[in-house]
């Protein structure tokens, strides 16, 4: 969904009961944000707990209540009524993502019943499609959030039904009617059960996920359905042992066992009476599994903050999950199933904590112009079964699962205390620069293979049997064979299989190479000598003058240096730099057969995200310079690229749009939003008919 108004209101605690206010939002039309703050220790902003407490049987009056107290400062009121007369102008509304974010100094404040807020007029605002509601909350996981193809969704459903609970005044579990709910909610998507007597214990549960993450399938979604209880500042959740009898879990045991996965579910919903918290206004704080969960690395929660209804369940779950389906945006969902059950006492109590600034959890691959998508595919497969297309393989094809630069950027900015701007902590040439600083030009390059390697051990342990004992060119080597063997849509079996002469790396692994091996090809690699230290390195161009690329030995050139070679990388800001001047001024650093490949044939960018570091370098070095040339211009250009990162990005569709322009006017490169593999699996199936139409020629 395009075109939302972003509007965040945050609380903070300023002590002695009193809190301020900041409310900022965009316009999705403008570049222009307006931001507000209100409340200090001379003037603070008051919650009348006491007052609340009373009103806790009347969700209007409630409601009411908490937006009198919200909006007690005439400014934050002012421009909140402002941000909705923005978003009314056209000629047709348009929806606001309102974030509530609540910090540490003021966790208490979670306890309050948002979802019922009212204007202090009475006139609701969560119960309809105007607003897109989420408390949004901060974590301290390093994973990226990104949102996965709509077509490889995944959904673990588990109800705990034990017998035994009868005794502690606990209804039996209506499974047929629960499961009978998930399934028609979630038709379509491919669906995993644990229902069964037994089936719903806690490691059972833990063991199916993070089976999937092993099989490169993990789970988009866990719907848990189980009684739920919040006591003494926790929640536990009644889920089952082997036998069926109850075993009563403990919330912090939970969330410690989903914060140990390598990769965690996208979204969790807990169909759990108290998830979300008890009933009182001095409960249900951050200490609620809900909130726990989000904080964990659960990119968004759903939980329930009382003793939820059965027909509140009935008539919410089904128009979530139809919701969800449209568009794949969970505060969009919500905002839609809350109105549908507005009637119910107990409307407010689904409650959606969030570390999504866009709200998303999938989108479906292609083209901005979804009429283009397959036109332009079967362009580039045209091209590449005629061996005219020369790949350009970014660093994320050798992340395999994780983006692992940024995981190192992280861990060495909070390992060596790096002291520049937060954002920089997840960019590697920035953490790698402060590193040669601080020790040496070599430091960082010996600590990336060290780190690399440790990363992957750990992601593959698993799997891959005594890992501890490789190398790392071994490493890599044991799991792209893995990868391939498994995936056919592995993006370098896809692209080993082709008739292609020519491959340009911007990563410094050799997978591509084992892969081309594996296919039965002899592939020859070169590196970029981009400085003068490097011109001493051996050719191939020396040894054999009258070497060619070709179908049976390909040219395997790195651009950025390789593993192999310490000294080759680029890896530091500065390296960066010193790239793009040498490679801009000496163009024959690169050689002539590699330019004369990127001015006159197809290009496939694989494997990046538009706004690395390595993508702006490759493209105003060596890409740029060609997009007026005659040759250029013949060919399509498509770049087969992950989605902006989805905890990081506002308004996804307005970055979409802004690159897309971007690249259109400078090199006319087409954006493919979706990961590699994605794109993979489309250009197979291009790749396939044209096999099958005999129009597969080579050269």
């Amino acid at each position: 969904m395009d075109g939302l108004l972003d509007l965040e209101l945050s609380l903070r605690g300023l002590g002695h009961s009193g809190y301020a206010v900041t409310l900022s939002f965009s316009d999705p039309d403008s570049d222009a944000d307006v931001r507000v703050e209100r409340g200090s220790s001379e003037h603070p902003i008051r919650f009348n707990l006491e007052q609340l407490r009373e009103l806790a049987a009347d969700p209007v009056a409630y409601g009411t209540a908490l937006g009198a107290m919200l909006f007690s400062e005439s400014e934050i009121l002012a421009q909140f009524t402002a941000a909705r007369a923005l978003a009314r102008r056209g000629r047709r509304p348009i929806p606001i993502r309102f974030r509530l974010f609540i910090a540490p100094s003021a966790a208490e404040l979670h306890a309050l019943r948002w979802e019922t807020l009212r204007m202090p007029d009475g006139e609701p605002l969560l119960l309809g499609e105007e607003f897109f509601f989420s408390r949004y909350l901060t974590s301290n996981d390093v994973q990226p959030i990104r949102a996965r193809s709509r077509n490889a969704l995944r959904v673990l459903i588990a109800i705990a039904h034990p017998v035994g609970i009868e005794q502690f005044g606990l209804a039996p579990v209506d499974v047929a009617g629960e499961l009978a709910r998930a399934r028609a909610g979630f038709a379509g998507f491919d669906l995993v059960e644990l229902v069964e007597p037994g089936a719903a214990t806690l490691d059972q549960i833990i063991e199916t996920l993070r089976a999937e993450v092993r099989a490169g399938q993990p789970f988009d979604i866990v719907y848990l359905v189980a009684h739920g209880s919040y006591v003494a500042d926790n929640t536990y959740l009644w889920l089952v042992k082997p036998d069926n009898s109850f075993e009563r879990v403990n919330g912090e045991v939970f969330t410690q066992r989903l914060r140990e996965l390598s990769e965690r579910p996208r979204l969790v919903m807990l169909i759990a009476c108290q998830s979300g918290g008890g009933l009182t206004a001095n409960e249900g704080a951050l200490s609620a599994l809900g909130p726990r969960l989000a904080e964990a690395g659960v990119p968004a929660v759903i939980a329930m903050q009382g003793n939820v209804s059965m027909r509140l369940v009935e008539q919410f779950v089904p128009v979530f999950c139809q919701e969800l389906q449209r568009d794949g945006l969970i505060d969009a969902a919500m905002a839609i199933a809350r109105g549908a059950v507005r009637d119910l006492p107990d409307h407010w109590m689904p409650a959606l904590y969030s570390r999504l600034k866009s709200g998303r959890i999938w989108y479906v691959p292609g083209f901005a112009d979804e009429q283009d998508t397959a036109e332009k595919i079967e362009a580039i497969a045209s091209y590449m079964a005629d061996g005219i297309c020369t790949p350009v393989i970014g660093p994320h094809l050798v992340d395999t699962r994780m983006s692992m630069s940024r995981m190192i950027a992280q861990h060495w900015a909070k390992r060596y205390h790096y002291p520049m701007e937060i954002h920089e902590r997840e960019q590697l040439a920035y953490v790698a620069q402060f590193l040669s600083i601080k020790y040496d030009y070599r430091f960082p390059r010996r600590l990336l293979l060290e780190t690399f390697q440790q990363l992957l051990v750990e992601e593959y342990r698993e799997v891959l049997p005594d890992l501890d004992q490789l190398t790392l060119r071994e490493l890599l080597s044991a799991i792209g064979r893995y990868e391939r063997a498994r995936d056919p849509f592995d993006p370098y079996r896809v692209l080993a299989a082709q008739p292609i002469p020519i491959y340009i790396m911007a990563n410094a692994a050799h997978m591509l190479c084992d892969a081309l091996v594996e296919a039965g090809k002899q592939p020859v690699v070169e590196l970029c000598r981009w400085n003068d230290d490097l011109d001493r390195l051996p050719s191939i161009f020396e040894r054999e003058p009258e070497y060619r690329p070709s179908i049976e030995r390909p040219l395997i050139f790195h651009l950025f240096g390789s593993f192999d070679q310490l000294e080759t990388l680029v890896l530091t800001e500065d390296d960066y730099f010193d790239f793009l001047i040498n490679i801009s001024a000496e163009r024959e650093r690169v050689p002539a057969i590699v330019r004369d490949a990127l001015a006159d044939s197809a290009l496939l960018f694989l494997g990046f995200e538009l706004e690395d570091i390595s993508f702006r370098a490759l493209f105003h070095s060596l890409i740029k310079p060609l997009r007026g040339g005659s040759r250029r211009r013949r060919y399509v250009q498509v770049a087969g690229q992950l989605m902006p990162r989805e905890d990081q990005v506002l308004q996804p569709d307005r970055a979409i749009r802004y690159l897309e322009a971007y690249f259109q006017d400078t090199a006319a490169i087409s954006v493919f939003w979706g990961s590699p593999r994605d794109f993979c699996l489309s250009l197979s199936e291009h790749l396939a008919e044209l096999g099958r139409s005999g129009r597969r020629r080579g050269f």
